[in-house]
């Protein structure tokens, strides 16, 4: 199936399956999280069915890693900004905080990206605009990247390109797969 084809069909997969429910967060990746350096946690505030980070917040706060968002930056395109205060419409409508306080993206421990499908080899099939491929690009070499997804939104194989950043972890509503090389296995 080509990258047209896939993203319509997990757009129907994703929202018959989407629920406001938060699933589950493994004790081995929070346990991670707060050992990992960096001051901070990326995620997303997330559009229509799409899995939501939020519920993790508190969660994030308690390891002492808050939160921070991609956010549009007139003259610099999207940069990682801290997610406080009130939230107004972005590029594309999407939100982001109103008051932009950038967060440099070496002090970024992990990031949890949003996307329409995922592979156990850590492939990851977005929008087709590039922009998490670009801020993902930007992180510290040790950063973990980690897809939200719900099972539904698994894929055989997603086509790939050579500038696709590919993630560490898929977390769904039931389980966390670990993406190691192309292989995979669940923790």
């Amino acid at each position: 199936m080509n990258k047209a084809g896939l993203r319509a069909e997990m757009r129907r997969r994703r929202a018959a399956c989407w629920c406001e429910r938060a699933g589950f967060f493994p004790e081995a990746l929070a346990r991670e999280l707060a050992a990992l350096p960096g001051r901070w946690v990326a995620g997303y505030v997330p559009i229509g069915t799409e899995f939501s980070p939020a519920a993790f917040g508190a969660l994030f706060r308690a390891i002492g890693k808050p939160m921070c968002v991609p956010a549009f930056v007139e003259g610099r395109g999207y940069v990682w900004a801290q997610l406080r205060g009130e939230l107004a419409p972005g590029p594309m409508r999407v939100p982001q905080p109103r008051e932009l306080r950038p967060v440099a993206p070496g002090e970024i421990a992990a990031a949890f990206v949003p996307g329409l499908a995922f592979d156990a080899a850590g492939g990851r099939l977005g929008y087709g605009k590039g922009i998490y491929d670009r801020l993902l690009g930007a992180l510290p070499r040790g950063c973990r990247k980690i897809g939200l997804c719900f099972e539904a939104q698994l894929a055989p194989a997603v086509p790939t390109e050579p500038h696709d950043i590919p993630m560490d972890f898929l977390l769904t509503e039931n389980r966390l797969i670990v993406c190691q090389g192309g292989s995979a296995h669940e923790v």
